[in-house]
């Protein structure tokens, strides 16, 4: 199922859940879209000027929140992939994956996954990123359909080229 809201278009499977935070406009929000079996799916997007005044390319945000992660003592066993980014007249695109396992103080080990798209959208001047996480250590069926919506998340003011 397509659905679209505020500008970006999105392949869903019938059956997800769809919640917005009460504070979401064009400009920035966040959207959360729940699977049936509890899994989620965020997309946050903000003002870009915000994110570009410390990082002016999305490459460079990007290395500097992957830094971020490396730097945090609480991170173990650290492992971080990314596509090379796409850049467009109007966009900076970039789909990573990152996988830890993060130990909280006086707390069991956490292994983790996050698989998303950061996207900088110049034409509508928003930060976007679209993103779920899970724990592998437990089964994770609906991986696929998470996957696959991500990578067919598109921001619609460029309809000319599918992000």
């Amino acid at each position: 199922m397509r659905f679209s809201y505020y500008g970006f278009e999105l392949e869903i499977p019938m059956g997800w859940i769809l919640s917005f935070d009460k504070k979401t406009k064009y400009e920035s929000g966040i959207a959360s879209f729940l699977t049936p079996m509890n899994f989620r799916l965020d997309h946050l997007w903000d003002n870009l000027e915000k994110y570009r005044k410390k990082n002016p390319t999305l490459e460079s945000f990007m290395s500097a929140y992957y830094d971020s992660l490396r730097k945090n003592k609480g991170m173990k066993e650290l492992q971080i992939s990314s596509d090379p980014p796409i850049i467009t007249e109007d966009h900076e695109i970039l789909s990573h994956e990152i996988s830890y396992t993060y130990r909280a103080p006086l707390g069991r080990a956490v292994s983790r996954k996050i698989i998303g798209k950061t996207i900088f959208c110049k034409k509508t001047n928003r930060f976007i990123a679209i993103y779920t996480a899970y724990d592998t250590k437990k089964e994770n069926p609906e991986e696929t359909a998470l996957r696959e919506s991500i990578a067919k998340f598109s921001c619609s003011c460029s309809q000319e080229a599918k992000l």
